[in-house]
């Protein structure tokens, strides 16, 4: 929503990912332990999780100038990821912008973005983290320092990473995998069944709107464009396969298709509209 954000406005916005992409959660199942219990679920998302250590590693500190979230690191693993680019110092110093880079570099599953206008990057490149948070870790005692940088967390973080829109999928899928259930069996099964009605939805609204010939590129190619080039034919057709169909984790993907095919028409929805009423009868 952020790509026609007016510039004049003292906004200043960060996004997970971009328009054509899925942000991602971390500490999924199996690595969702919280005090030896498996929780059943994604624990964080990614870009939040690295936003939080990061906040906690280079921004805390107690009034003698100690390290509040002191700490050791622990061993690497084999194979380490990039790691970003050093920190400031002392801790305490780190600015909104020096968060975003770090923050953008340790969220390899998608691309992080950055808005505003240039006074709001400007103000961005000068105003202390500190400013908004921090404080509160007074109160949350001892933990590891380096937790961002560490190489096992990314190890952890990464390994356990899921696309947002899987991640249903993903938790059935390990719950059916503990426990063999005819129950988790059937949720299972349940979920494929969603994702592949989804599909097919999207093999129909291609195959009528643009034709056969398009249905396996459109299928498998990236959103191109703007997103406000054809805001107002996307708008409408959102909200008439909301009316149609209904949305649900498994057809969020289905709005790339319908912004390809308001492309397609050149941003006349009536077509598809007629076949999305159709379609989803």
């Amino acid at each position: 929503m952020f790509e026609t954000l007016p510039t004049d406005l003292p906004i200043y916005a960060l996004t997970a990912a971009n328009a054509k992409e899925s942000s991602w959660g971390t500490y999924c199942t199996p690595q969702d332990v919280v005090d030896g219990k498996h929780m059943g679920t994604c624990l964080g998302d990614l870009f939040s999780v690295n936003w939080m250590q990061d906040t906690e590693e280079y921004t805390t500190q107690l009034s003698n100038g100690r390290h509040l979230l002191g700490g050791k690191p622990t061993p690497s693993p084999t194979t380490a990821p990039p790691t970003p680019p050093a920190p400031p110092t002392p801790p305490g110093t780190e600015t909104l912008q020096t968060q975003y880079e770090h923050v953008k570099v340790a969220t390899n599953k998608s691309h992080v973005l950055q808005f505003g206008g240039k006074g709001n990057l400007a103000w961005a490149a000068t105003e202390k983290v500190t400013e908004f948070e921090g404080a509160v870790a007074m109160f949350l005692g001892k933990r590891p320092a380096g937790i961002l940088n560490d190489p096992e967390s990314i190890h952890q973080k990464l390994a356990s990473a899921i696309d947002y829109r899987e991640i249903p999928l993903h938790l059935a899928y390990e719950r059916f995998k503990a426990s063999g259930s005819k129950k988790d069996d059937e949720a299972l099964t349940e979920e494929v069944n969603k994702w592949q009605a989804t599909e097919t939805l999207e093999k129909a609204l291609i195959g009528k709107v643009a034709g056969e010939e398009h249905v396996q590129a459109m299928l498998g190619a990236q959103r191109e464009g703007n997103a406000k080039d054809f805001i107002m034919c996307h708008a409408r057709v959102v909200k008439a396969f909301d009316a149609s169909c209904g949305w649900t984790d498994a057809t969020m993907k289905v709005s790339k298709t319908l912004y390809q095919l308001c492309q397609h028409t050149n941003g006349f929805p009536s077509s598809i509209e007629q076949v999305l009423s159709v379609v989803c009868v």
